[in-house]
């Protein structure tokens, strides 16, 4: 089979509007960042949640908030070539030439002879993803094929009109295991049920999973948390390639459309959501932000909606796992192992108050249900110690 390099340059130009729409948009979000200490003591809001930490902290060996202040600048180029900006989510530089000709992204110069040097090394580093594609798509419906915009400056190798990188392979995991897990029957069905879904992603990276899900399930109302930093790169992605979206900044209801929510604005959502998301996201985070989102997430799905979350080992960076905090208030948690795949970004699981009514499609997925709630054992644990104690201060 022909595949075809895809290059940045292969991108549909951007308007002058669609520039100027782009740039409106940069200023909201510039906003935002100078408003968070503001927002955070006038309402009182628990700073050590609110304020980036973990991975995201200040001084976090990562350049989210240099090419923030870059990207917030609103040059034209920045915007055409937008996905030579967001390693930061992935950690893979679609961009990436060299080690010898190699510069930070926030940094980097998208000239002519930058993208043509580019050109000629994409197809070498992208070829390895195409048959590890092929063997995540192999039988799932077209409507759960991940399938990039060709817009943006994305890039890759492009098969079967999909273009294929990291990212491509990243996002179609995660679609896959909403497919066969049975979450994706079981949005159906609520949608057939109450024509309409509420949808909640923690952390969003720059949109890549919001756009599918817009593009799957149109009725749904999709709300993403996030750093105010990482907003300004989704709301980009979203509404430069869905113009006609309702995409909205704060808390406010947004009915059919997307919602971006600052991190420090999150304790005010006080609603419910059928799903509940997160891709490697928490496990970024301190473990107090952890226990907090933790809490939150249980009150946002009440008895009813699911979490879905998956999740690397971080522990070498120093960073927890969420499983502990999550086990405290969850009483069901279904493990999903890659059975037809192998999971590539960590463990996933589906965590509930009540059993989750899904039908999984075993061919592909195994499941383990953990029919003892996880936080029996927690508190089992600290039984067990305080004991200890106790008999270890005994005469």
């Amino acid at each position: 089979m022909f595949d075809k390099v895809f290059l940045p340059d292969d991108c549909q130009v951007l308007s002058g509007e669609e520039i100027s729409i782009a740039q409106n948009i940069c200023k909201g979000l510039q906003q935002s960042t100078a408003d968070r200490e503001h927002y955070i003591n006038k309402n009182g809001i628990d700073q050590l949640f609110a304020i980036p930490d973990g991975n995201w902290s200040r001084t976090a060996p990562n350049e989210l908030f240099e090419l923030f202040k870059r990207l917030a600048q609103g040059r034209p180029g920045d915007i055409r070539y937008f996905r030579g900006l967001c390693q930061i989510f992935s950690g893979c530089d679609l961009y990436r030439i060299s080690k010898e000709k190699e510069t930070s992204p926030s940094k980097r110069s998208f000239s002519a002879e930058y993208l043509a040097d580019l050109g000629k090394v994409l197809s070498r580093r992208n070829a390895p993803f195409v048959p590890k594609w092929e063997k995540l798509t192999k039988n799932l419906p077209a409507r759960f094929i991940v399938t990039p915009p060709k817009l943006l400056g994305e890039c890759g190798i492009l098969r079967n009109d999909v273009i294929i990188n990291y990212d491509t392979l990243t996002y179609q995991e995660q679609v896959a295991l909403i497919y066969y897990s049975g979450i994706s029957e079981w949005l159906d069905r609520k949608i057939r049920e109450n024509g309409k879904v509420r949808i909640c992603e923690i952390g969003g990276g720059y949109g890549a999973l919001a756009n599918w899900f817009k593009r799957a399930y149109p009725e749904c109302t999709y709300t993403v948390i996030d750093l105010p930093e990482s907003l300004l790169f989704s709301k980009l992605y979203l509404k430069l390639c869905n113009p006609g979206l309702q995409v909205s900044l704060g808390t406010a209801p947004v009915p059919g459309g997307i919602r971006l929510t600052p991190n420090y604005m999150a304790e005010k959502l006080d609603e419910s959501f059928d799903l509940v998301l997160d891709f490697n996201s928490l496990n970024e985070m301190s473990p107090y932000q952890i226990e907090k989102y933790a809490f939150m997430i249980k009150s946002w799905t009440g008895g009813e909606g699911l979490f879905f979350e998956q999740s690397q080992n971080n522990r070498h960076l120093g960073l927890e796992a969420p499983g502990k905090a999550l086990g405290k208030q969850f009483k069901e948690r279904v493990c999903l192992l890659g059975k037809g795949f192998k999971l590539g970004h960590g463990l996933a699981n589906i965590w509930s108050n009540r059993q989750a009514d899904l039908n999984f499609r075993h061919e592909a997925v195994k499941t383990v249900k953990c029919f003892l709630p996880v936080r029996l054992r927690y508190y089992g644990n600290r039984l067990f110690m305080a004991l200890r104690s106790l008999l270890k201060g005994t005469p």
